[in-house]
């Protein structure tokens, strides 16, 4: 906004009519828009200048009206909260205005928006509420009958405890329907100016929270996270199962409540975009330009958020890399639900799980893939053992001599866990990555990738040949569950041949990885008993 009015222009019941009206006569709301878009009224061309905002009122009646007529929009995507409200709040909003003494409603703020032209060529003007929404959903929840007022109300003797809006007498829906409102109007203000507006000026003085404020920036990016994060009836496909949500009703008179179906530990009774923040965390931490392991400030998200809104660094952001992140994060979390380490699954675990996973992903793409159950079952297995503080496994470290070193990944210094754990930093994300680092990746599932080198002819073949048994172990199975492997590796000079195919388990192809045959039937041996191929074993892995 380049320029505001001063002095501001009210509306003035003497001077331009009663706020008492019928239907059939023209709203006072009309007569405000008139003179906010009109530069003879004003003095000041809105469109020239770039935005301008006036102060006046509305009454109740007329802003129903509007509503009712789908003029007045209170509920915007872009740049509104949930509804928060309790119901406490809005009792007391309705006990505010049929009290009517000094204490008011506070000023709500309202852009006047063109949306086309009639058949005459006149302008079409709505209104989209900025900051107030609770305050008006309060009111003409209301007048919709969908609360009553508190038991103990009572007012100059009268009592009009437990009474909805039409069984309250005929003068105090009337005092209600002529209550106005202090607004201010804005008018000749682009999208961008009006998140702006919200952003840095409304957002600071409302106790907005930070996710608040970075949904109300305008941008492909948050538009993205608010439609996968909460349903948007215009975009459906977008929304995620992962924030499926379920009402639960307590035993009791307790109030009903919602909670998220697959990840009950995220608290959502807030209703403060909690969904929002974490999948924009996720994606944050999950972006190339960011060591996930460093973790996340609310400053260091907001300042993300807003970089991708500028056109300059719009395509900085990967739609498929954040899916393919998020869609793991769902899969898994479906995994662990309804079972008991569901209980155990906070936000951060969920990201941690996730981003772990990712890590694996990337460091063996070119050749392995990972086996999801295999994960998580070992990602929780391993995060229960290091936070069990009965088992304090980092107090049982040698820090002169031991060491883990795991197959392709640098070693990590079990001192470092040791001081970590000891310390106050057993909850950051690198020292749960370094507890998470102890394992072999082989027992997190990372399984060589088959089907891209031998045909499914070849491999159905090979397993008729095998009796339907697994090569290595002897465990009967089918063509779904068996993979092909290289009997000699590829990094040991294997061809893609039929000699060189062996059908097997996926789950002993992934013990194998790229070692030899030599070295593989040695760990056999050692750690299955298994003598040779003919010696059939059940399969333990």
């Amino acid at each position: 906004m380049k320029k505001e009015i001063n002095p501001t222009v009210t509306y003035d019941p003497t001077e331009n009519g009663p706020l008492l009206y019928t239907k059939d006569q023209t709203p006072q709301a009309e007569y405000i828009l008139n003179q906010i878009t009109d530069p003879e009224v004003t003095g000041i061309d809105p469109e020239e200048e770039g935005g301008i905002g006036i102060d006046g009122v509305m009454d109740v009646f007329t802003m129903a009206l509007l509503k009712k007529k789908d003029l007045f929009m209170t509920q915007i995507r872009t740049y509104q909260r949930e509804l928060v409200a309790s119901l406490d709040f809005n009792q007391g909003i309705i006990e505010t205005i049929i009290k009517n003494g000094y204490v008011a409603i506070p000023q709500i703020h309202i852009r006047v928006k063109q949306v086309g032209l009639d058949a005459n060529g006149v302008a079409k003007l709505i209104l989209e509420i900025i900051d107030g929404q609770q305050r008006w959903n309060a009111i003409y929840e209301f007048m919709l009958g969908a609360f009553a007022l508190k038991k103990d109300f009572k007012i100059n003797g009268v009592d009009y405890g437990g009474l909805k809006f039409n069984q309250l007498p005929d003068v105090v829906q009337k005092a209600i329907e002529n209550y106005t409102i202090n607004t201010r109007f804005y008018a000749g203000m682009s999208d961008e100016q009006t998140s702006n507006l919200f952003v840095e000026i409304l957002g600071k003085n409302n106790n907005f929270t930070p996710q608040e404020l970075r949904n109300a920036m305008l941008g492909a990016y948050p538009d993205y996270i608010r439609d996968l994060a909460r349903y948007n009836p215009d975009n459906p496909s977008a929304f995620m199962d992962l924030f499926s949500r379920q009402t639960i009703q307590p035993n009791g008179k307790k109030k009903a409540y919602e909670q998220l179906i697959y990840m009950p530990k995220l608290s959502i009774q807030a209703k403060r975009m909690e969904c929002d923040l974490f999948a924009s965390e996720l994606c944050f931490l999950g972006h190339s330009e960011h060591i996930w392991t460093k973790g996340i400030t609310n400053g260091q998200h907001s300042a993300w958020v807003k970089s991708l809104t500028t056109d300059s660094n719009a395509a900085k952001w990967s739609k498929t890399h954040f899916d393919k992140l998020l869609k793991i994060t769902e899969d898994f979390v479906k995994m662990v639900h309804n079972t008991p380490q569901a209980a155990e699954m906070s936000a951060m675990k969920v990201q941690i799980m996730a981003l772990y996973a990712m890590h694996l992903s990337n460091r063996f793409a070119k050749t392995h893939k990972i086996e999801k159950t295999l994960f998580v079952s070992m990602f929780l297995k391993t995060i229960n053992k290091w936070s069990d503080t009965k088992l304090r496994l980092w107090e049982g470290i040698d820090p002169e001599t031991d060491e883990v070193y795991t197959e392709a990944c640098s070693a990590k210094p079990l001192k470092q866990l040791s001081e970590y754990f000891a310390g106050k930093n057993k909850n950051a994300i690198e020292t749960i990555k370094a507890a998470l680092d102890t394992v072999d990746p082989i027992d997190y599932g990372i399984t060589l990738k088959d089907g891209s080198d031998f045909t499914s002819k070849e491999k159905l073949q090979k397993l008729i040949e095998q009796g339907y048994r697994c090569y290595y172990t002897g465990v009967v199975g089918t063509i779904e569950n068996m993979v092909g492997d290289h009997y000699i590796p590829k990094t040991f000079g294997g061809k893609t041949t039929y000699d060189n195919l062996v059908m097997c388990t996926a789950s002993i192809n992934s013990m194998k990885l790229s070692c030899s045959p030599t070295q593989f039937k040695n760990h056999l041996k050692n750690v299955y008993g298994i003598e040779s191929p003919d010696v059939y074993v059940h399969e333990a892995a």
